[in-house]
């Protein structure tokens, strides 16, 4: 063997060596039995064979892994030739898979927003618009008389809102608790309970008794509280309440008298109270 097959030898051995320092040192090289990607000089070759540097035009300085020549025969081929395979001809070859870093794409999409709190949900709920309680009185819906009493009740019920909160669906619940009355006069009422329309004005639940006939204003605040769900899950009490105002009520109040009188009205219309 003369100096120039030595020196020919020990270039092809170190360029193996640093060859297989370099795909085994990769963290995302992986050991394959046929099919080969090489990194060489930092970047990737997608062919399976490497040749020695210089001239690929001979065969006394090119080989590959398969015995196969690659490259197009000129000088510094990278030496790609996809499809061969690697048989480890060349003494310390490393069969290997270079998996590519992934390529830049869109941004991930920023993670949802938490569902709402409940303390977020105390000030949302005192935003809504619950329907107030409906006033309804007796003897009648617009007048009542003095020195007797005027029964009072609310139409109210619990009350439910649908609504999109941070992307989530809400039902709301809205539940009357109290219900606060101011009868006009200077008398006010607080019950947890809205009435009802009595069958004997004497036996009713509440009521206000005028001592001067006049105009009046019968005023009504109902508080609720609530409670929310997400989707079908459990229902979830928000912390407070909401005082929702209803419609005044105005009422004409009349006086009441008494009169000794042998005829009726329409027996004798000039008679006491039988004209206006």
């Amino acid at each position: 063997m003369n100096t120039a097959d030595v020196r020919l030898l020990t270039g092809l051995v170190v360029f193996v060596l640093l060859s297989a320092l370099a795909v085994t040192s990769a963290d995302s090289v992986h050991a394959s039995s046929d099919k080969c990607k090489w990194r060489l000089n930092g970047n990737v070759s997608c062919g399976v064979s490497r040749t020695i540097p210089g001239n690929n035009s001979g065969p006394s300085n090119s080989r590959s892994d398969s015995g196969k020549r690659s490259g197009n025969g000129k000088n510094g081929s990278s030496g790609k030739g996809n499809g061969d395979t690697c048989t480890k001809s060349l003494p310390g070859a490393i069969c290997g898979r270079v998996d590519l870093p992934a390529t830049s794409g869109p941004a991930d999409a920023p993670p949802p927003p938490p569902p709402p709190s409940p303390t977020f949900m105390e000030t949302q709920f005192k935003k809504y618009s619950i329907p107030p309680s409906v006033i309804n009185s007796l003897p009648g819906d617009s007048w009542g008389i003095a020195h007797r009493k005027t029964a009072f009740w609310a139409d109210s019920s619990i009350q439910y809102i649908n609504d999109t909160i941070l992307g989530y669906p809400i039902t709301v619940k809205a539940i009357p608790r109290k219900y606060h009355w101011n009868f006009g006069d200077g008398n006010t009422l607080h019950t947890q309970h809205p009435g009802n329309k009595p069958t004997d004005i004497n036996k009713a639940r509440i009521y206000n008794v005028y001592t001067a006939p006049g105009n009046v204003t019968v005023k009504l605040a109902t508080t609720y509280s609530g409670m929310y769900k997400i989707g079908d899950s459990p229902w979830i009490t928000i912390p407070g309440t909401t005082d929702i105002q209803s419609s005044n009520a105005d009422l004409r109040i009349y006086r009441f008298h008494k009169y000794l009188v042998n005829k009726s009205c329409k027996e004798d219309p000039t008679g006491p109270d039988c004209t206006s």
